[in-house]
């Protein structure tokens, strides 16, 4: 476990944060049609496909940021074991159905999406466990 398997889980991720850019551009080119095809002005702040494929996008960076460098702190240390690693794993599978689920079901504006908790909530525990073991790594066992 170490460099390798955290690399390997990086390219997993990007695979699967790509995959929710190219349904975002996607999207917004067949909004983009839609509206031409009607003659109504484009607006992708008040269009509902928009809305959460670009919500999809955003959640996706923020959480990055929570994730990679945590996976990065364990691989780098030599303490990237088999719990994190498989805790890594499970969070790129909970992001890649969290794609899933936004694409099927829509992101709800009250911010009330029972059927994304499906993913949400496991990949809250899979960050929970890396923080569990990175930020001790970086502050207690010096």
């Amino acid at each position: 476990m170490g460099l390798f398997d955290a690399t390997r889980i990086t390219v997993a991720f990007t695979v699967v944060y790509s995959t929710a850019l190219f349904l975002q551009i996607v999207t917004k080119q067949r909004v983009i049609i839609q509206h031409k095809n009607s003659n109504k002005p484009f607006d992708r702040y008040t269009s509902p496909s928009l809305r959460h494929v670009d919500r999809l996008v955003g959640n996706m960076i923020e959480w990055a940021l929570v994730f990679l460098p945590l996976l990065w702190c364990l691989a780098v240390c030599d303490r990237l074991d088999t719990v994190a690693v498989r805790s890594s794993w499970m969070y790129v599978f909970c992001r890649a159905v969290y794609v899933i689920l936004v694409m099927v079901h829509g992101v709800a504006s009250s911010g009330r999406n029972k059927m994304l908790w499906i993913s949400t909530l496991p990949a809250y525990g899979c960050l929970i466990v890396l923080m569990v073991k990175a930020v001790p790594l970086l502050w207690v066992e010096t």
